[in-house]
């Protein structure tokens, strides 16, 4: 019989206890709040290299989980869709590229330097657009221009 272990862990134990488990589980009862949030350990499973079993509703994890395959998605919370999920699963971890996967999502859409990319662009579009409907004399253009070019090539 499959064996699992459910216990609490304290912050310095967690990196330890995510190299011994098999799969995360990111189950949040989804709420108008949650539609815009992105659960911390969804994350920190992706990066320890596995693979996540979610429930929909909770920010885009559902939408990631099913572009990267990464995880499973439940849709519903009844014992039907525990056991397709446990099903899938088997499935799932039969994937050698698995790990690697998970990582590999974490670093590309979850990791600082991609959310300093994506500050990044959006800063760069807002200011490019107020530079375009700007109305101001052209000597103050050309020195906005400038320092525009000074901003960008120090970045």
């Amino acid at each position: 019989r499959d064996q699992y272990t459910l216990r609490s862990a304290s912050y310095e134990e967690i990196p330890n206890r995510l190299q011994k488990a098999d799969v995360g589980l990111c189950l949040i009862d989804p709420s108008k709040a949650k539609i815009a949030s992105c659960p911390t350990k969804f994350g920190e499973y992706l990066s320890a290299g596995l693979p996540v079993v979610a429930n929909s509703g909770v920010g885009d994890v559902a939408d990631m989980i099913h572009q990267f395959h990464t995880g499973i998605v439940i849709n519903e919370m009844n014992s039907q869709s525990f056991d397709d999920a446990v099903q899938r699963l088997a499935e799932l971890l039969s994937d050698s590229e698995l790990s690697v996967r998970c990582r590999q999502t974490a670093e590309e859409t979850m990791s600082l330097s991609w959310g300093v990319d994506q500050y990044r662009q959006a800063y760069s579009q807002l200011f490019n657009h107020w530079q375009v409907h700007r109305s101001r004399p052209a000597e103050n253009r050309e020195f906005e221009t400038d320092r525009s070019r000074s901003i960008q090539s120090n970045s």
